[in-house]
């Protein structure tokens, strides 16, 4: 009997609580037009352009890079030099604004002698997003646009992965 009452009793108690709880989150179609634009702006975050030191130890130290795309899953590895260093001349020094709606699309990993110097999250879509986000032990730091031939360069890679893909 005095299991049976605590059962119910615990029953009850997870009951009152989890409904509680289960409201519905607003969705923007329950949001007014004024209040949407203000959701946008606060999903944007401005963050620092990666400083010249690190991009210039990136160009003279990065002997390796890891391009990791997660919708397309593929990977490209990149260890000659003309490579790595055209995919960092892609990285444009004009500081980027990071827009949490653009997910990323990929990871880079800039290496050099084994050694992971720093990692990008690459936002790049359709969307307008076409940019850089440098981590910091393991926070976004600093993000930077995407050139021109950065985006073209990226949509070959993409084009590239799905010829891949339909082939297997």
């Amino acid at each position: 009997m005095k299991n049976q009452l605590f059962t119910l009793f615990l029953l009850f108690f997870l009951l009152s609580f989890g409904c509680q709880n289960a409201e519905k989150p607003s969705t923007t179609a329950d949001t007014p037009p004024e209040n949407q634009a203000q959701q946008r702006a606060a999903q944007k975050l401005e963050l620092p352009g990666l400083p010249q030191e690190m991009r210039d130890k990136l160009f003279y130290e990065c002997d390796y890079i890891d391009l990791i795309f997660y919708q397309q899953n593929f990977s490209m590895s990149l260890n000659e030099k003309p490579s790595i260093e055209q995919i960092i001349a892609i990285v444009s020094a004009d500081p980027a604004t990071y827009f949490s709606a653009c997910q990323a699309s990929g990871r880079a990993f800039f290496q050099s002698k084994g050694r992971v110097i720093t990692e990008a999250d690459v936002h790049f879509s359709d969307n307008n997003c076409a940019y850089f986000v440098f981590m910091e032990n393991g926070k976004p730091a600093y993000a930077n646009n995407m050139n021109e031939s950065g985006v073209s360069l990226f949509k070959s890679y993409l084009m590239q992965g799905a010829q891949i893909q339909q082939q297997h």
